[in-house]
């Protein structure tokens, strides 16, 4: 939990990296494959948000190594890690396409997964997807906080006045600010 505070909250990437590996390093000594499969996801994605690529790509080896041993242990975060690392860290549109994919729940029930896809389609340049699924992604948000509401607004803004399309970037900038 300190991990994800540091994480999340503060956005304080090597402390966050400290606790993840101390987590790693408790989970090894109980012999727990389940909670280490997740702290190697957390600690992957904390990677790649740092910009530490070549660690990244690491922990991606030993996360799947792991899972070779345990073939059982199934979760939502391993499809979201990995969609993530080939996004950010390895710009391999494809593969990152292919595990956000994966994630349950399907698509429309889930706005994190939505807004990846959105961010998988900017970066390939197909931005009328990109629009569909961040405006997807935004009716699909549980979150009542107004920073986030006013995040994705910005998002599908911005992507409306790379489009061309003036009038919708403006409506939905003034939602935005309003």
């Amino acid at each position: 939990y300190l991990g994800k505070i540091n994480d999340y909250r503060s956005f304080n990437y090597s402390e966050a990296i400290r606790y993840y590996q101390n987590a790693l390093d408790m989970e090894k000594c109980l012999d727990n494959p389940r909670n280490l499969i997740l702290d190697y996801c957390d600690l992957l994605v904390c990677y790649v948000k740092s910009g530490q690529e070549q660690v990244a790509n690491q922990t991606l080896i030993a996360l799947d190594s792991t899972l070779a041993v345990h073939p059982d242990i199934k979760f939502q975060r391993i499809n979201n890690a990995k969609a993530i690392y080939y996004l950010h860290a390895t710009s391999h549109l494809d593969s990152a396409l292919f595990y956000t994919r994966l994630w349950t729940p399907p698509a429309n029930e889930s706005g994190a997964k939505l807004s990846l896809l959105a961010e998988i389609y900017d970066t390939s340049g197909q931005l009328d997807s990109a629009i569909s699924y961040e405006k997807k992604a935004y009716e699909n948000k549980r979150n009542t906080d107004s920073l986030i509401h006013y995040a994705y607004l910005n998002l599908i803004a911005d992507l409306y006045q790379r489009s061309g399309n003036a009038d919708s970037a403006a409506h939905y900038a003034l939602m935005a600010y309003l």
